[in-house]
């Protein structure tokens, strides 16, 4: 989207325009309901139950075949909107005959087997179409994005503009994390600071710190109290490790800064000296600025005024009292320049699954937390509400600690998305865009797999995972002896010639498959909407809480999982 119709459709969600939210999600939730179905397909029972007949509108299915891969690619092209509001939610509904009202299912509701004849029934193997064409169902789809429903705050709205131009040199990220962890860092950090400055706060925790990059950062760069917790007593140990040598490096940068500006402070008759008196070779520069980068025994740690990173190992619930473990490992800062030292913001970067809720729940149950700055992940791996986990083994109980729906809005309805539909809303339309990734071999690869083993053993097995083999399988022949191994099925008596001819018998499905693909994919935003609207609604139904933000925090390519919520409690005191 372009920069002015994305400043024409920003807007602070605020608790006074619940209603603002609540439209949004009813939006989204009405178009996306038709779709479930196909947002739940498994893409490795595409051949097994037939689903591109299954769920693919015929007059779409044939668009899709006309089209190049590079079309497909461009069908995911995230600035390019250009229908109608109107056109794309009053209904239009498709038959295979061109009728209104289009029903989509198997004659059957089930598939025989092309070996075996064994009959497989499927109650989710049937959906209604609502959209005309590929291009309609595609407008509609992208008009359902959250950046498309005037809902997206500004970091403008939401921080005291006197803060708004501080930031560190961000050397120190860049140098020892990947693009995609030192732009997430880079870019929280700056608003966790932001948001701390504006509301006088000088503690923070972090909800599961992982390695403790963003913790480290917050205490070296910008001077806070944090105290990182994770479950994992590994990456604790580890995040422990790391910021000591972080902060070892983070003073060899220091130094080096130091004696740069001591030579930019040299007098004019210093800087005009002969070419070949300063000509220093590239191998011989890269020499001092490693000999700089790592003085830490010229500049003393002591040096650095940072306050303290504590990481803890722990798992929290909103029973945790945060306001005891903020006076057990931090303590109170008496130097503190803000009067409320036992007050916090509570930041997640990428907080798994359930962990995003838990942490929301945490928050307005907890009354030093102030503000909240929370970028969720892992969908997949939510809890939902309404739907019976399907990896329950025989008498297990479903765990109660539900991440999905939050909202009394969704509780009320007994929503749910299902878990295909979760890891649909994990996958990046940006990126599949913009890096054309094309996962068709694996995907046909497994999907001949499947209907091989079913053949071999009368089963569908939901623990038949054989991970990401393919990349390492130079052939469809070494994949499956791979995969059946894997699986401890070497014992199935089966000829090189019997597994190229399922190769060869389903070959031509793999162009579907990869349109299939994609053509899921163009729902994943509108799946991963809302989650987000969800735990906006939740928060705003909250009496503490005065003000919810949702924002575009990263880059959708660099960090597909880029949507902020921001939150700040009422009567957040002043020094």
């Amino acid at each position: 989207m372009d920069n002015k119709h994305r400043d024409h459709v920003q807007a602070p969600i605020r608790q006074d325009n619940y209603t603002i939210v609540e439209n949004a999600l009813r939006k989204v939730i009405d178009f996306l309901k038709p779709y479930l179905p196909l947002a739940n397909a498994h893409n490795t029972d595409f051949i097994l139950w037939g689903l591109w007949n299954v769920y693919v509108n015929p007059h779409i299915a044939s668009e899709l075949l006309t089209l190049s891969h590079k079309d497909i690619y461009t069908l995911l092209n995230p600035n390019h909107v250009n229908v109608e509001s109107e056109d794309l939610t009053s209904g239009h509904h498709l038959h295979a005959d061109g009728m209104n009202g289009s029903h989509i299912h198997s004659e059957t509701s089930s598939h025989t087997n092309v070996k075996s004849g064994v009959k497989l029934s499927n109650e989710t193997l049937s959906m209604t179409w609502h959209h005309k064409t590929l291009a309609v169902f595609r407008m509609a789809c992208q008009h359902h994005h959250l950046d498309h429903l005037g809902v997206l705050s500004d970091v403008s709205n939401i921080i005291d503009e006197r803060f708004s131009k501080e930031s560190q040199d961000v050397t120190f990220v860049r140098r020892f994390m990947s693009e995609k962890k030192s732009h997430e860092v880079e870019v929280m950090s700056d608003l966790c600071h932001q948001l701390a400055k504006t509301f006088f706060l000088s503690n923070v925790i972090d909800i599961g710190s992982g390695k403790g990059y963003l913790s480290a950062y917050l205490s070296l760069g910008y001077k806070y109290n944090v105290l990182g917790i994770d479950a994992c007593q590994k990456n604790t140990r580890g995040a422990d490790d790391r910021n000591r040598k972080l902060t070892k490096q983070w003073c060899g940068i220091v130094h080096h800064a130091e004696q740069q500006q001591k030579v930019f402070e040299q007098d004019d008759t210093h800087r005009y000296t002969r070419r070949e008196d300063v000509k220093i070779t590239s191998k011989k520069k890269m020499r001092q600025e490693k000999k700089a980068q790592n003085t830490s025994d010229v500049c003393d740690v002591s040096m650095i005024k940072s306050k303290s990173y504590v990481p803890l190992t722990m798992f929290i619930n909103s029973s945790t009292d945060l306001d005891e473990l903020i006076s057990t490992h931090i303590g109170l800062d008496q130097n503190s320049e803000f009067s409320n030292r036992k007050q916090c913001m509570l930041a997640g970067l990428h907080t798994c699954g359930n962990l995003a809720s838990n942490m929301l729940k945490i928050f307005q149950s907890q009354s030093c937390c102030k503000v909240l700055c929370n970028v969720g992940c892992c969908y997949h791996h939510l809890q939902e509400e309404f739907i019976k986990n399907p990896f329950l083994q025989n008498d297990e109980q479903d765990s109660k600690d539900d991440g999905f729906p939050m909202s009394h809005y969704l509780k009320d309805e007994k929503f749910c998305l299902g878990r295909n539909a979760r890891m649909l809303a994990c996958q990046s339309a940006d990126r599949l865009f913009t890096n054309e990734q094309d996962q068709s071999l694996s995907l046909h690869w497994r999907a001949v797999l499947q209907i091989l083993l079913y053949d071999v053993t009368g089963e569908q097995r939901k623990n038949w995972n054989v991970g990401r083999i393919a990349s390492r399988c130079h052939s469809f022949l070494d994949y499956v002896r791979k995969a059946l191994s894997k699986l401890g099925l070497e014992h199935i008596e089966l000829s090189d010639d019997d597994i190229l001819q399922y190769e060869m018998r389903h070959a031509e499905q793999q162009f579907k498959m990869f349109a299939f693909y994609h053509l899921r994919a163009l729902l994943a935003p509108c799946i991963e909407g809302v989650i987000m609207l969800d735990r906006c609604l939740y928060l705003l139904e909250q009496e503490a809480i005065a003000k919810v933000h949702l924002m575009k925090l990263f880059d959708p390519v660099v960090s597909p999982r880029c949507y902020a919520i921001v939150a700040v409690k009422e009567a957040v005191d002043s020094p």
